[in-house]
């Protein structure tokens, strides 16, 4: 992996799970609604979540919009 720096926006409640590198040990956060959370990785980022309309995302400051559709879970790698 490579250094990543992911800005989530939520747009409403919401719990992600993130994990670093090749790491399968996930991390737990929630966020409320109009809450920022920035997460960096100096070997690369694993990010998953029920419903990729509940947040935004930037990745390394270039503004990537909603993760994805409304309720959909998703799975992104960085």
């Amino acid at each position: 992996g490579k250094p990543v720096e992911v800005l989530l926006e939520a747009k409403k409640d919401i719990e992600l799970f993130y994990a670093k590198g090749d790491s399968i040990q996930f991390t737990s956060i929630k966020l409320s609604a109009n809450q920022i959370q920035i997460l960096r990785s100096k070997v690369g980022l694993y990010l998953k979540a029920s419903d990729g309309a509940a947040f935004k995302i930037s990745v390394n400051g270039i503004n990537k919009g909603f993760a994805g559709a409304n309720n959909k879970a998703i799975k992104l790698t960085f």
